[in-house]
This record gives structure tokens, sequence and C-alpha cells, in this order.
């Protein structure tokens, strides 16, 4: 159930980002400088995540599937901003880009290490119970 949760939830969340970036635009003012950098860290910090829970769950790999996740979805911050270039009224930004990977890299570490916490409970929690079984 995990693995479809992750994996829906990854694929909405791209699919929402390219429907979003082909739609022409007009610079909107910011509340505060850089703001739109902070909204790339941030989307795609939970991309990363998402991904990450969905590579975690579908695969064996137990070591580097946070970088792998971070990687995949760095890549696809490079596909949106190459894919703005085409759309009037955006631009193709290295700085936007740059926001992508490091919120991908971010997103992927803090689920990995969430996720790692939750699996040493569940194993504390499971060796104490079996002892007490004994």
């Amino acid at each position: 159930m995990k693995f479809r949760f992750y994996t829906i939830a990854t694929v909405i969340l791209v699919a929402e980002i390219f429907v979003a970036s082909s739609f022409p635009t007009t610079k909107q003012p910011m509340f505060f400088p850089c703001m739109d950098k902070v909204i790339h860290f941030c989307v795609y910090a939970v991309i990363a995540a998402s991904l990450t829970g969905a590579l975690r769950e579908n695969t064996k790999v137990r070591k580097g599937y946070w970088v792998l996740a971070a990687v995949l979805v760095a890549i696809y911050g490079a596909t949106d901003e190459f894919h703005q270039y085409f759309v009037p009224g955006r631009e193709c930004s290295v700085l936007d880009w740059f926001a992508d990977i490091t919120g991908a890299f971010v997103g992927a570490l803090i689920f990995k290490k969430i996720n790692r916490r939750k699996l040493t409970k569940n194993q504390k929690l499971n060796t104490h119970s079996s002892t007490e079984n004994q």
C-alpha cells in the first residue's frame, strides 16, 4: 500500500509541475526576494521525498535509494527548466534548477532519516515484544 501511495503522489506532483509550467505567465510580485527559489526548493523537496518513499518500498536496494531519488528529481528539474524555455513569459533558469537540486537532495535525505528512525523504533519494539513472549 505504501508503494502505491508514494508512487501515485510522485506522479501527481510531477504532472502538476509540468502542467503548471506549461502555461504562459507574467512576472508576479514576490512577498520577499528569492521567494520563487524557496518555492522551487520546497516543491522539489516534496517530490524527492515522495520518490524516495516509492523507491524504498519497491526496491531491494537499501543503500543509496535516496541518492537515486534525488538525482532523478534533479534531472526532472533540468527537463522542466528546459521545457519552460519554450513557454512564453517563462525562462530557463540555472538558479531555479539549483534550487530544485538542493530541494531534491534535502527532501530525499529528510525522508531517509525519518524512515530510518521509524525502522529503528519498530525493530526495538519487535525485539522487546519477542523477548517478552519467550
